[in-house]
């Protein structure tokens, strides 16, 4: 079963803007336009967790410090580890997010060079 949270995480509303910002500055237009539209649709249908975390995370994993950032928005107890490791030919994103509940979702990406 999926777990389900209030899409509304305790976070000050300064701590966002500047995580809002930092993906403004980081994410191109077309990127930052569908992070947009996933808030929008995070606040407004209240998407189930491990499908909000699926979408952010197909969408921001070549971003470290967006993806870590992420956690300030999910409920205390969650676990986001990011690993980038390049190779000559392409790069390699691992990422797990761990909730409090005990279950772990993996995450793995690879971005050709060539």
């Amino acid at each position: 079963m999926p777990v389900r949270v209030d899409p509304v995480a305790p976070l000050d509303r300064p701590s966002a803007m500047v995580y809002i910002e930092q993906a403004r500055h980081l994410l191109s237009a077309a990127e930052y336009q569908r992070f947009q539209d996933l808030r929008r649709d995070m606040r407004t249908r209240g998407v189930d967790l491990k499908e909000d975390l699926t979408r952010i995370i197909n969408l921001m994993h070549r971003h470290m410090s967006l993806v870590v950032g992420y956690a300030a928005f999910l409920p205390n107890g969650f676990l986001i580890n990011y690993e980038h490791e390049p190779t000559h030919i392409d790069d390699w994103y691992f990422i797990t997010v761990t909730t409090p509940y005990g279950e772990v979702y993996e995450y793995r990406f690879r971005d050709s060079r060539v």
